[in-house]
């Protein structure tokens, strides 16, 4: 995915931002990696599926939070509600969700 708010500065401005911002599939990127530090034992292969609404801008090097809003554990699998918010507290990745395969998981 390539466009200028993401890599120019100058274009970025251009347009109204205060500077590049991070693609919305790198701040999800971000977000799978919390949750499968959290919720998998960082084992990749146990992301089933991942999902959501972007809904803001992450500049580059912005702390984001990754707040878990549902954990439904189904009879394979945990189903994952989340959020990401931004270091302001807005949400910027809304409606997030993750499926996580069972610990002995393999595809």
């Amino acid at each position: 995915i390539s466009f200028p708010i993401h890599t120019s500065p100058a274009f970025a401005k251009a347009v109204g931002l205060d500077g590049i911002i991070l693609q919305g599939t790198a701040t999800l990127a971000m977000a799978a990696r919390e949750i499968l530090d959290r919720e998998a034992e960082q084992e990749t292969r146990r992301l089933l599926s991942i999902g959501c609404g972007f809904t803001g801008m992450v500049r580059p090097g912005a702390a984001i939070k990754v707040r878990l809003r549902l954990r439904k554990d189904e009879s394979n699998s945990s189903l994952l509600l989340f959020d990401v918010l931004d270091n302001t507290g807005k949400i910027v990745v809304s409606r997030g969700q993750a499926k996580i395969g069972p610990k002995d998981y393999a595809r």
